[in-house]
């Protein structure tokens, strides 16, 4: 199937922002906490702000009224911060990057 030039340019432009954010000089879980909070807290926002643009109390909805709507909130910031930084595997206890023992 053909690919438009512009497609294949966007496809490696993602592979290459999806590289970046891979690459950390911390530990992986601390990435994927960050990640995750960073990713949470966006989503929070951007739902926030539609109820004000919609003209809805965001009052009564931040509170135990939409808790589903919360928990929903948390599998999908999972998931996207899953999607951009990867689940990265944890190297085993015999593994060793030197070698030896």
């Amino acid at each position: 199937m053909w690919e438009s030039p512009e497609w294949r340019l966007a496809r490696v432009r993602m592979a290459q922002f999806r590289l970046w954010l891979r690459t950390s000089p911390f530990g992986n879980i601390s990435t994927m906490i960050g990640s995750f909070v960073i990713v949470y807290v966006l989503i929070g926002v951007l739902i926030l702000s539609m109820m004000f643009m919609l003209g809805i109390n965001p009052t009564l909805v931040i509170s135990v009224v939409a808790a589903p709507l919360w928990i929903g909130v948390i599998f999908l910031a999972s998931r996207v911060a899953r999607f951009l930084f990867g689940r990265q595997r944890e190297p085993a206890a015999d593994e060793h990057e030197e070698g030896g023992f």
